[in-house]
């Protein structure tokens, strides 16, 4: 997931970006030369939302909460990683057709400002 798919996704859900990733969203890494670098991406039916998970993350045990039999319910705003692939379970030998994978999202998350602020306003203690 891309940062500007996180703006969409929220015009679409008529919801701000932290209370859409407190709901839907989780945050998860990739390491980038020896370093984690973070990024936010769908939630799977087995995550908690709004909190990180482990490196072990993806969506071979269990489908993103997008996914309703066997439906996208976000296809007008799938993230840039979802529409490379049809949306089910991927099994390990599917990931390398994911065009916009882990790394992808982490060195884009990184240039955006946005996962800062977006941090901050999800752990704060005013949130």
């Amino acid at each position: 997931m891309a940062p500007d798919d996180l703006t969409r996704m929220s015009g679409f859900f008529g919801l701000g970006t932290a209370e859409l990733f407190r709901r839907y969203l989780v945050l998860d890494y990739a390491l980038l030369r020896g370093r984690k670098e973070y990024y936010v991406c769908p939630a799977r039916s087995i995550d908690e939302p709004g909190k990180p998970v482990d490196w072990a993350w993806t969506f071979s045990s269990s489908p993103c909460v997008f996914l309703r039999e066997h439906q996208c319910t976000i296809e007008q705003v799938k993230p840039y990683g979802g529409r490379t692939f049809f949306c089910r379970k991927i099994a390990p030998r599917d990931h390398e057709q994911v065009k916009f994978g882990k790394r992808e999202a982490a060195r884009a998350w990184k240039k955006s400002l946005m996962l800062k602020e977006l941090l901050n306003s999800t752990f704060s203690p005013a949130a």
